[in-house]
């Protein structure tokens, strides 16, 4: 029971990094991008 708890646990724990690695993923991204822009001005 309390091993199946924490396993729950540790799978959000996981999907949280892995989203907030993909998000800033994405403001790098578009940090990137913008910088490129700014320099073609």
């Amino acid at each position: 029971m309390l091993k199946e708890i924490k396993k729950k646990e540790n799978q959000i724990l996981k999907k949280k990094k892995e989203n907030q690695k993909k998000e800033n993923q994405k403001k790098e991204n578009q940090k990137k991008e913008n910088q490129k822009k700014e320099k073609k001005k």
